[in-house]
């Protein structure tokens, strides 16, 4: 597979986003988040969007140039209203409007509706923990892909919940779906099946084929009958809760919903008590009993800072056909990988 240099691809990106209409910072942060995601191990929410957000471009469902705004506001809630413009931008400018308000009342709840695709979702609740706040994130949009519990009908998007908790680097970050869309669509590029258990085809029946998601299969919820009351929970908290509405919605644009929760962990206790239950919970799980033939035990987000390292020093690694694929685009606006 072809191993670009990531500052070489975060360049490209930049410049293709440039090309459609993106002012410099817009263009610069997108394209950061894109490749962090290839850099933490996440393809599916990676570079391999380009030609997605280009189309959307095209189509006028992405408005590259739009700045978010807050609708409206209280002490400790704010709408905010992404003005159809880039989903990272908008929920970087949630994030801190949910931070700021927290700040003085302890926690808030900020709302995101009329954006494109967000990206990652724990990116955001990361940057909230770096700051010193637990946050957790609720998504929906991006569907319909996911059939509910005993049904073969797309009627959920793949729907992820976010969580990130301050001092401990842990990060929590899943879709209620079997398995993400952008998965599918790297395994489609990589002429790969899937594990078992995750898609069936437009017929209901089971497959490990990708193809057969694309021909009018669906993805299946995560945890069966769990995973399906998830995901409902969260096309409520993400788009009925907002207002940004949900795919199955006649007149639905592609993006997504977002609310955002910060909370200060010194909101019930001193902070250091928070702190020393989470290093006594977090060592406690880590240092439990391995299983038989089990390396050691994971907590959540170890596994994407183990990827930075690895892809930060020796590239990002891209499947022939997305590499393709990305190079097309940006040939088709006049933006190549060689330029200087």
């Amino acid at each position: 597979m072809p191993v670009v240099d990531s500052g070489r691809l975060r360049d490209f990106t930049r410049r293709v986003f440039l090309a459609i209409g993106a002012p410099q910072d817009k263009a610069a942060f997108v394209a950061t988040r894109l490749v962090h995601a290839n850099l933490t191990g996440h393809a599916s929410h990676g570079v391999l969007r380009i030609n997605q957000y280009v189309k959307a471009a095209r189509s006028g469902d992405l408005v590259p140039g739009a700045d978010p705004a807050v609708a409206f506001e209280g002490p400790a809630h704010a709408l905010v209203t992404g003005n159809r413009g880039f989903g990272q931008v908008c929920a970087a400018f949630a994030v801190d409007t949910a931070l700021r308000k927290a700040g003085e009342t302890g926690l808030a709840l900020v709302g995101c509706r009329d954006l494109y695709h967000v990206g990652r979702l724990g990116d955001y609740t990361a940057m909230a923990a770096e700051k010193g706040f637990l946050a957790l994130a609720f998504c929906n949009g991006g569907g319909p892909n996911v059939a509910p519990f005993g049904g073969r009908e797309r009627i959920f998007g793949t729907n992820p919940l976010a969580c990130s908790v301050p001092g401990r680097d842990l990060e929590i970050d899943f879709a209620s779906a079997s398995i993400a869309e952008g998965k599918l669509n790297v395994a489609r590029n990589k002429s790969a099946t899937v594990g078992p258990g995750l898609i069936q085809d437009k017929r209901g029946l089971p497959t490990a084929d990708p193809n057969d998601f694309y021909d009018g299969g669906s993805i299946l919820p995560m945890g069966g009958h769990k995973g399906s009351a998830l995901a409902l929970f969260l096309e409520i908290m993400g788009g009925v809760f907002t207002g940004a509405r949900c795919s199955v919605f006649p007149g639905y644009k592609e993006g997504n919903g977002v609310s955002f929760l910060a909370l200060k962990p010194d909101l019930f206790r001193p902070k250091a008590d928070f702190g020393a239950d989470m290093d006594l919970l977090c060592g406690r799980v880590a240092g439990a009993a391995k299983a038989e033939g089990a390396a050691h035990v994971l907590l959540p987000g170890e596994i994407e800072r183990e990827n930075l390292k690895t892809f930060g020093a020796s590239g990002v690694e891209l499947d022939e056909r997305s590499h393709e694929i990305i190079g097309e685009v940006g040939a088709s606006l006049g933006v190549f990988f060689d330029q200087p």
